[in-house]
């Protein structure tokens, strides 16, 4: 066994603030959770996952406008705002290269943000495509709720991507 000395430090206040702030993945997973349990008691059908909600949609489109109400008002079609304003950085280049930190840092932190928000844009524009095609085969609002979603986290995601660029082709 080997004793390494001075690995600890005391937390600065904002690092204990960040600690006590509620968790962003906390909630989200706490919406879904209320989303399904409440379709579940609307429809008597063990709906476990999103896909499972528009699979029983199609087969069941009498029950669109309250599973619609359900989501509209879970706030999960507006969860994506509590980044943007936790996190405004990472949507507005000024700002994500205005932040103080080291160059090296905030190179290191721009390629990732650009990389993870490549990979969430190739997400997003599938699920997008998936909507649009649930949509065509039957035209019901949560549906159109799930499509206009899409577009807005593939403006933002974009947004993402731009902010990062702009930082590593200026920093």
């Amino acid at each position: 066994m080997v004793q390494i000395e001075g690995c600890i430090r005391s937390a600065s206040v904002e690092e204990i603030e960040f600690a006590k702030s509620d968790s962003p993945l906390d909630k989200q997973t706490a919406i879904t959770n209320s989303i399904l349990r409440e379709i579940r008691a609307l429809s008597g059908v063990d709906i476990q996952t999103f896909e499972q909600v528009s699979a029983y949609l199609l087969e069941n489109p009498q029950h669109d406008q309250e599973i619609s109400r359900i989501f509209q008002e879970s706030g999960y079609l507006y969860f994506w705002q509590i980044d943007v304003q936790k996190n405004p950085w990472h949507y507005d280049s000024e700002a994500f290269l205005a932040l103080d930190v080291p160059r090296s840092q905030k190179i290191e932190v721009a390629n990732a943000q650009r990389d993870s928000a490549e990979n969430q844009l190739k997400q997003f524009q599938f699920m997008h495509i998936q909507y649009m095609q649930l949509w065509q085969k039957m035209q019901l609002q949560y549906f159109a709720l799930e499509i206009a979603l899409y577009l807005k986290l593939i403006e933002l995601t974009k947004s993402r991507v731009a902010a990062a660029e702009y930082v590593l082709a200026n920093a």
